[in-house]
């Protein structure tokens, strides 16, 4: 992820094409750093413009990390449940700005 303040405009771009821009755990942290900045700077911002580089915005989660995988089980519901904290982490980046 890279910041480029532009007149009260915040570009972030997501930087991992060959992988489609995939949001791994090491991304997720960036984004929380650069939303968490632009919170605190209180430089007027006004505008967070979200990209991705290459040809892709995002294709999701990048589900190879192993940070994202759910824990084997034949309970659906359970696997989702147990995933809802980390979907809860990632909302927190986002509410950062």
């Amino acid at each position: 992820s890279t910041l480029v303040d532009n007149n009260n405009v915040a570009i972030v771009t997501l930087n991992r094409s060959r992988k489609r821009n995939a949001i791994n755990s090491k991304m997720w942290k960036e984004i929380e750093y650069v939303f968490s900045r632009i919170g605190r700077l209180g430089d007027g911002c006004r505008v967070v413009l979200l990209l991705g580089a290459g040809e892709s915005f995002c294709s999701g989660i990048d589900i190879m990390d192993p940070v994202f995988q759910m824990p084997p089980s034949d309970d659906v519901a359970r696997r989702a449940i147990s995933f809802k904290p980390k979907i809860l982490e990632m909302q927190r980046c986002l509410t950062e700005i």
